[in-house]
């Protein structure tokens, strides 16, 4: 098994989302993790407080990255906590904006740059004497670096200067991987975001009569993207399975504006707007249907946000089944329970046990067993099933 036994790890930004994750999958394989934040205390704590509890090391550090002596302050720290020896440094912590092009200041380009790039740059500058060899660095890119994201237009917002931050730190990962290989220590770039690669295997997995288009369902800008290309290569739409969500635990004291606001704007405003842009183009008769969950109507503790979302997306179906009911337009829930995906993984096998402990039969739903009601909900096979929530989930709903 993998073990980051007695290492040290840093990871910057660690307060929330991807850094946050990070930083407590390193504990989870035994590092003791140095938890940065710039502004997010109470968030940072609870992450300590949470690693802490479950038996590892871990403690919060702070200082204003974007500052010119950010990085230098933040070394320090570091020096004084882990002493002669780092181990994995992950450099996460980043700032973005979209603008218009003719709306970009320079206080705007200036401070992108700042935090994305020089922080980066004299961080590994400060710290290069207590890595060594086998140590890691890791730093977080976006798709922004490789491909142009939103729809392009003088008039339409980007994220233009944000993109150009990324594709500056890998170049940086580049000679830093020349630079540092030949001490032991490796550098990589990973770059989340809207994973490319699944969606190029699922367009050769379908093989024909396909079109695969990258995007977040949450910006309208490339809501735009995907209902230009529909239009240009098919005119029309006969159906429309509305499933982009996600999810993040978060206890009511813990729930922050940021984790509202991340959740809402993908599985309510994304739903909402997905919606709405695709009906200029919908047929008569078609079918609309949207990923609901079993967490709009049971209580999961650390849930409530996301349960709340579900059932704003529970109640658009009832409402829009009246408004396009002229059309003859169906829209319906498809409420899947647990199901068997990498994205259970991190939880490890001890929270796989206990989902299966919830279901009836003892095991997690399949993929394909989703896939088989969509296909029901998405043909005339439901030509009178009209407004309702459909749990997929092994009876746990129920029960």
């Amino acid at each position: 098994m993998f073990t980051l036994q007695d290492k040290t790890a840093l990871v910057t930004g660690a307060s929330r989302g991807i850094g946050r994750a990070t930083a407590a999958a390193l504990a989870r394989a035994g590092a003791h993790v140095l938890v940065h934040y710039g502004r997010s205390a109470q968030e940072a704590e609870s992450l300590v407080s949470e690693i802490q509890a479950k038996g590892g090391r871990a403690e919060a550090i702070s200082a204003d990255l974007g500052t010119p002596n950010g990085a230098a302050l933040l070394a320090k720290q570091v020096r004084s906590i882990v002493g002669d020896r780092l181990d994995v440094l992950v450099l996460n912590a980043g700032i973005s904006k979209a603008a218009r092009l003719a709306d970009y200041a320079v206080e705007d380009f200036d401070n992108l740059f700042a935090t994305n790039v020089r922080s980066p740059f004299f961080l590994v500058q400060q710290l290069l004497p207590i890595l060594g060899d086998g140590s890691n660095i890791v730093v977080i890119s976006s798709i922004g670096a490789h491909a142009v994201v939103g729809k392009p237009g003088v008039e339409s917002p980007s994220i233009l200067a944000y993109a150009s931050t990324k594709g500056a730190l890998e170049t940086l990962v580049k000679n830093w991987a020349a630079i540092l290989g030949p001490q032991g220590i490796r550098v990589n770039a990973v770059a989340p975001g809207r994973r490319k690669d699944k969606l190029d295997e699922a367009v050769k997995l379908i093989g024909k009569n396909v079109t695969g288009v990258q995007g977040d369902a949450s910006n309208l800008a490339d809501l735009d993207r995907l209902y230009d290309t529909v239009k240009r290569e098919k005119g029309k739409i006969d159906i429309l399975f509305a499933s982009a969500g996600q999810g993040e635990l978060a206890k009511l004291e813990e729930v922050t504006e940021e984790h509202f606001d991340k959740t809402f704007d993908l599985n309510v405003r994304g739903t909402l707007f997905t919606v709405k842009k695709a009906l200029p183009l919908f047929n008569d008769n078609g079918s609309i249907f949207m990923n609901g969950s079993i967490a709009s109507i049971k209580g999961f503790p650390a849930f409530g946000v996301y349960s709340a979302s579900k059932a704003a997306v529970r109640s658009f179906a009832r409402t829009w089944l009246l408004e396009l009911k002229e059309r003859r337009i169906r829209v319906n829930i498809l409420s899947p329970g647990t199901i068997d995906t990498p994205i259970l993984d991190p939880l490890g096998p001890d929270a796989k046990e206990f989902f299966k402990s919830q279901i009836p039969r003892g095991e997690m739903g399949r993929p394909e067993e989703i896939a088989t009601v969509a296909l029901f909900l998405a043909s005339s096979d439901s030509s009178f099933v009209n407004g309702i929530e459909l749990f997929v989930d092994g009876g746990v709903a129920q029960i």
